[in-house]
């Protein structure tokens, strides 16, 4: 695989911060729930962002950075399932419908952790770090897509129960927008 085609197959790792940007003080139990939704996704995303980026410096890239980053994505999603699950149900008629919501995202993540992971069990030289590489960038590409539909579906519920301004105010979600 050429450096340029393995630049492209690691760019999937650095569109994670791009799905994100679909999320946006704390004044109700909505607002509290997407506040701490979006505090959870802002970690993730800078511990996944960090990740990606030793595996697009093919200068330094090595079977031991690219184990790293690895762990560190699989760390990441880890932190994050377990951070999700913490929020508990939110509050509200729609809150069965948000907590289903987050519970797929949940389910998925750790899916695409296992799948980087098992990827990178089977690498054992640079020629399979430099196969391996597309595989893992595809499961951060999904992981990305599961989470950028997940805020919109949350963004989406049903307005009388101030979901979607309860996006629109938090400073979380707002962060993640400006980044």
């Amino acid at each position: 695989m050429s450096r340029k085609a393995l630049l492209v197959a690691v760019a999937a790792l650095l569109l994670v911060p791009a799905a994100l940007a679909g999320c946006g003080s704390s004044s109700s139990p909505e607002a509290d729930w997407a506040q701490n939704f979006c505090d959870a996704l802002g970690t993730w995303k800078a511990s996944v962002t960090t990740a990606g980026k030793k595996l697009t410096d093919t200068s330094t890239l090595s079977k031991s950075t690219a184990q790293e980053a690895v762990d560190s994505i699989s760390s990441a999603n880890t932190k994050l399932v377990s951070d999700l699950k913490a929020l508990g149900k939110p509050e509200g008629s729609s809150g069965p419908e948000a907590k289903s919501a987050v519970q797929n995202l949940s389910t998925q993540l750790e899916k695409d952790a296992a799948t980087v992971k098992n990827t990178m069990n089977g690498v054992s030289t640079t020629q399979e770090l430099l196969g391996a590489i597309p595989m893992m960038a595809n499961a951060a590409s999904a992981a990305a897509t599961s989470v950028s539909d997940t805020i919109t579906q949350l963004e989406s519920l049903d307005t009388s129960d101030k979901w979607k301004q309860a996006f629109e105010d938090s400073d979380a979600c707002k962060s993640l927008k400006n980044a």
